[in-house]
């Protein structure tokens, strides 16, 4: 297990910009995919009068009123999903250079808004990182810029960094991470109940405040120690935990994983001795 672990750690360190960015792709693609399924299967949540309830008292101008019909008219539902779905196979592939990859962008827009009250930043996080990818030629140079590969990857490395910093900046002026109440108050939500953890902690509330201080750490602690080389194994290995325990203890599956898969951008010989 050990010298399987060290292979796989070696093929990742000495990965090429290129070969990390694809990987980065495969995770993007293949959690959208996920994430069309669960669409697909619950089209009720699609173009609802209650996606994005500000929609309802937008001034009726001529761009709302065009922004209104792209997105939240039922009947493109179907449409959308199918080409959604279709260039979401074919960017995995790397077919059809780089227009399936801009159809997976639009589209997982077009989804997201149109279905904002059931998805969260996780989302909202992917969307973003299919967006930096419509950039990234697969099969040589751009013919003008040269190679894009390396400020490409360096560009979804600083998205994920900026999650985590406004999301710590955010935690930090307030007052429930600070006292460490969150994660009570959150396991009390029938949203994030339910996992048997809420008893636990409504009956242990220091161990409701070391996992909030705990979470609170790891996030104002993320962008600073990423970028040293001897710490960052260890790291994205307390994230894959924290992420873990939001997906399997707070309801939130889909966010957990797209933050875990978003630290394969981490990889590459470029960033060993960052």
């Amino acid at each position: 297990m050990v010298s399987y672990w060290q292979h796989i750690r070696g093929r990742v360190v000495t990965a090429d910009s290129r070969t990390v960015i694809r990987w980065a792709g495969w995770a993007v693609y293949g959690w959208l995919f996920v994430m069309f399924v669960f669409l697909v299967l619950n089209m009720e949540m699609l173009w609802g009068r209650g996606s994005m309830q500000w929609m309802r008292y937008a001034e009726a101008t001529r761009l709302n009123n065009l922004f209104m019909h792209l997105f939240y008219v039922k009947s493109h539902a179907p449409w959308v999903l199918a080409v959604h779905g279709i260039s979401l196979v074919l960017a995995a592939f790397g077919w059809g250079g780089a227009v399936p990859r801009m159809l997976v962008f639009v589209t997982a827009g077009m989804l997201y808004f149109s279905a904002f009250s059931v998805l969260n930043g996780g989302y909202a996080l992917i969307w973003q990182l299919s967006g930096f990818l419509v950039l990234f030629n697969r099969s040589g140079l751009w013919m003008w810029f040269g190679d894009w590969s390396r400020p490409l990857l360096w560009a979804l490395r600083m998205q994920v960094v900026t999650v985590y910093f406004f999301s710590a900046l955010n935690k930090l002026q307030g007052t429930t991470w600070l006292d460490g109440s969150a994660v009570y108050y959150a396991l009390r939500n029938d949203a994030f109940a339910g996992s048997g953890l809420d008893a636990l902690v409504q009956s242990w509330p220091t161990l409701a405040a070391a996992l909030t201080w705990g979470g609170l750490v790891y996030q104002c602690a993320f962008p600073l120690l990423i970028w040293f080389s001897r710490m960052r194994p260890y790291l994205l290995m307390a994230g894959v935990v924290f992420h873990l325990f939001i997906a399997l203890f707070m309801g939130l599956p889909d966010f957990g994983l797209a933050m875990v898969l978003s630290y394969v951008v981490f990889g590459g010989r470029d960033f060993k001795q960052a």
